[in-house]
């Protein structure tokens, strides 16, 4: 089962699920978890090659994205928690759509930060070119130089150094498992069209998410399940980043699903 932590504070409380970035662990939640444990209950859960679940196997025939849903479910349901909020960034934000597509009953509402649908076609090519020349230069070598891609400017640099350190507990293994699986993320979405899923969600971009932003805003739009804020000045990992508004947008908007009934 993969590594977890509970916030439990009542069993009147509904839950939320926080789902982290590639390279990162639940521990970067650490800006919303005060805040968003005094209306919830909180299931944080590190993915499959991150933080304290890195030893978790696909030994299925599933591809990554939809064997690691299959295991947040179970966490899920190892708990009793039949049905929750997610928050979900980068990465987080692609295993939350397949949780949707896998078992839509399971969630309430989505705020989904940073949200990864497909990448820019440079970003692509580079990845491409790098999965060839992977054996031969170090992993954290190849993590530092998409973490740049990624956090370009000098704001991101601070979380930027935050990700690389939480990055090298990951190993080279399960790094190149996830970058294949990136590889081929338009997979994921062939059957996948956001604008139809039939739940309330909240998506949250920094302007600054070069390498993300520019393709997913052709799939943004406002529709009675979903809405989407770009934040200015910031970058790919907004909760970090702007941690104060994403705060405030998440949970304004997760408070009123709630009160919603």
């Amino acid at each position: 089962m993969l590594n977890h932590k509970i916030i439990h504070n009542s069993d009147q409380q509904e839950w939320i699920v926080m789902l982290h970035a590639v390279g990162g662990s639940y521990h970067t939640f650490y800006k919303q978890q005060e805040k968003f444990q005094k209306h919830f209950n909180l299931l944080l859960i590190d993915l499959p090659g991150h933080g304290g679940s890195t030893n978790i196997q696909n030994d299925t025939e599933d591809n990554l994205f939809v064997f690691t849903a299959k295991q947040v479910l179970q966490v899920m349901n190892h708990h009793g928690i039949t049905r929750a909020h997610f928050v979900g960034i980068s990465l987080g934000t692609i295993i939350s759509h397949v949780i949707m597509k896998l078992d839509a009953l399971k969630v309430r509402s989505a705020c989904l930060g940073g949200a990864v649908i497909k990448f820019h076609p440079d970003m692509i090519s580079l990845a491409d070119r790098a999965w060839k020349v992977k054996s031969w230069i170090p992993y954290m070598m190849m993590f530092r130089f998409f973490g740049h891609r990624l956090l370009p400017y000098s704001n991101h640099q601070e979380h930027l150094h935050f990700f690389i350190t939480e990055g090298k507990k990951m190993g080279r293994q399960n790094f190149y498992q996830w970058m294949d699986a990136l590889r081929h993320l338009d997979e994921v979405f062939d059957d996948i069209d956001i604008k139809m899923i039939p739940i309330p969600r909240l998506y949250i971009s920094g302007e600054e998410d070069v390498s993300i932003l520019p393709t997913f805003r052709t799939d943004l739009t406002r529709n009675h399940y979903m809405d989407y804020i770009i934040l200015e000045e910031c970058g790919h990992l907004c909760h970090m980043e702007k941690s104060e508004e994403f705060n405030q947008l998440a949970l304004s908007f997760l408070l009123a699903k709630k009160n919603e009934g």
